[in-house]
């Protein structure tokens, strides 16, 4: 059973066979019936081509991400960028049971 999608951010989904709910963000800045038409084209795709295109989003979030840190840090080395999104994506404590001799890096 879909419940009706809210312009106040959300919008929830719930499939009985799989007992899961997805909560997806909707774009205050996209007009709906677009939002349903770019989800339509998805669904349209083979699963391959939707793993590639989260793949090339995940990898484009991590060079904004990046590139913040850097923006942020100007004096940051090429390491030190790249230990400070493993502190953002990970977590202080993994991040120094992974690399116990690296200083924690600010973000």
């Amino acid at each position: 059973a879909r419940l009706a999608a809210t312009r106040q951010g959300t919008a929830l989904s719930a499939s009985p066979r799989r007992r899961r709910c997805i909560v997806r963000f909707v774009p205050m800045d996209v007009a709906a019936d677009l939002e349903e038409r770019q989800f339509a084209a998805y669904r349209a795709m083979s699963p391959q081509r939707r793993v590639e295109i989260a793949f090339e989003m995940s990898e484009e979030m991590r060079e904004l991400a990046r590139e913040g840190v850097r923006q942020r840090h100007p004096d940051y080395s090429d390491r030190d960028v790249f230990m400070a999104l493993m502190r953002m994506l990970h977590g202080d404590e993994l991040v120094q049971r992974a690399w116990p001799t690296e200083p924690l890096r600010a973000a």
